[in-house]
């Protein structure tokens, strides 16, 4: 027979779990607003990219920067004095022009590499919650069987001594 505190021990864990399950389901909405957070973000930063805050996009000025640099090389070869001066603001030019692409390259990066480790904490919460919950099922479906088995087994004992008394009897008035 199972005591009251097996049964008692079994629905204080089951409770646990669901507890557990709770709070992972909360966290798991916390993420997933962190995502959204992070995905308007991009979109903003996508947008100020391609058309500006207000102001030229930074495709635009970076249109602008090379036609800059075309002309100023072109003027170069009409005016030789000053050569050396516009061959310092081309090179200037198009120092800034590479550290604008290297860092949109690397904020590209981060971005990619924030969103991979969103999805995979979002793949392993479902994943704990999954099992989580199959294992709150598979206790649930042991607790169902260990109660029949007990059933079968009290029933078991119950025949066994109504057929142990009935013997016992009939020995008895059989004797007399």
């Amino acid at each position: 027979m199972v005591s009251s505190e097996n049964k008692g021990g079994t629905t204080k864990l089951a409770q646990e779990l669901l507890n557990e399950i709770r709070e992972t389901q909360s966290d798991f909405a916390a993420v997933k607003a962190e995502l959204s957070i992070l995905h308007e973000n991009v979109k903003g930063l996508s947008r100020i990219i391609r058309e500006g805050n207000g102001d030229m996009s930074v495709l635009t000025k970076l249109a602008l920067l090379n036609q800059k640099i075309e002309d100023l090389v072109k003027w170069k070869d009409a005016h030789h004095e000053t050569h050396q001066h516009i061959k310092t603001r081309i090179n200037d030019a198009r120092d800034e022009l590479e550290e604008l692409e290297r860092k949109f390259i690397l904020i590209e990066k981060d971005v990619a590499e924030h969103e991979k480790k969103i999805a995979d904490e979002e793949r392993a919460a479902k994943e704990t919650i999954e099992k989580q919950i199959e294992l709150a099922h598979e206790q649930e479906i042991s607790d169902t069987k260990v109660k029949e088995e007990r059933q079968k087994l009290m029933f078991k004992i119950i025949a066994a001594v109504v057929i142990a008394s009935l013997t016992f009897a009939a020995g008895y008035f059989a004797n007399l």
